[in-house]
């Protein structure tokens, strides 16, 4: 196996381990909002993926953008 070939493979791992770290946090952060909203952590999920369709949007960094630019959210932070 050439040499360059091995560290592409390397920077794979690098990627799929950065977003299986990622995924672990937003089971966390899932599992805090839905023990502070008393809902499920399916209820919470489910209600995302709802709330990301119908935003057109696949994160919730995306949806928070388009809140604020459809007039939904408040442009200033509130903290």
């Amino acid at each position: 196996m050439p040499i360059f070939l091995f560290g592409e493979l390397n920077g794979v791992h690098g990627i799929v381990k950065d977003i299986t770290e990622r995924k672990k946090e937003e089971q966390e952060c899932n599992k805090e909002i839905s023990k502070t909203l008393l809902i499920s952590q399916r209820s919470l999920e489910y209600n995302l993926t709802e709330l990301f369709q119908k935003l057109n949007v696949n994160s919730r960094v995306e949806a928070i953008k388009k809140a604020k630019g459809l007039g939904i959210l408040p442009t200033e932070d509130l903290y």
